[in-house]
């Protein structure tokens, strides 16, 4: 089985666009996705931008945060095409896969815009939604964490750089699937619980040196 690691970057839709913001306040202006292909091995990557429907522009905050442009999406593909070439690309390895994403932000925002433009998925399109995973939440679940952790910091405690650029959609899944990797080995696990419980009990100590502090 394939292991698909996937990543969106979106902008908000107009203002304007009231009715179209009560089923989803964004739209996906990139899509990234990494394929592990036996012994959890890069075996392909897929990388799109996707010109949104319900805005003219890519509001300043999303240019900043994700580096995409307006003119970065003026030529794209619309959505109903996008997903179809990611639905593509997942199936051309040929076997089953699973698809990871890290919180369930990323497929709710799929099965929104779906909604949203009103696309009619073939049986192929539902299976693929239907085989997505929570890669955040195995995280959290492994540091006994309730809180959502930023995959920056998860990387961190797995003693991992950050490879390329934060909020770049295939960076993201690149970085994704690195840490999947290297949360196979249960040596590497026990590894991450230890240093995330040494941190954790060093805020615990401070906050506690703060909380009896004699007032001045």
């Amino acid at each position: 089985m394939r292991q698909i690691f996937v990543d969106l970057e979106m902008n908000a839709l107009d203002e304007r666009y009231t009715y179209e913001k009560n089923i989803t306040p964004y739209e996906i202006i990139e899509i990234g996705a990494v394929m592990l292909g036996r012994r959890n091995k890069v075996e392909d990557t897929f990388k799109i931008y996707v010109k949104p429907q319900y805005n003219d522009k890519i509001g300043t905050w999303y240019t900043k945060i994700t580096g995409i442009t307006t003119e970065m999406v003026q030529d794209a593909d619309p959505f109903e095409v996008a997903f179809q070439k990611f639905y593509e690309w997942c199936e051309s390895c040929g076997e089953r896969y699973r698809i990871w994403a890290w919180s369930k932000n990323d497929y709710h925002q799929m099965l929104f815009e779906i909604l949203l433009k009103r696309l009619e998925l073939s049986e192929g399109q539902k299976r693929m939604m239907t085989h997505w995973d929570d890669f955040q939440e195995w995280y959290m679940h492994l540091l006994r964490e309730k809180r959502p952790v930023a995959l920056s910091r998860a990387l961190g405690y797995a003693k991992l750089p950050f490879e390329g650029s934060e909020h770049d959609a295939l960076d993201d899944a690149f970085n994704t699937a690195m840490l999947y990797v290297h949360t196979r080995s249960e040596n590497n696990r026990r590894q991450i619980v230890e240093l995330y419980n040494r941190e954790r009990e060093k805020k615990l100590r401070e906050a506690e040196r703060q909380t009896n502090k004699p007032a001045e």
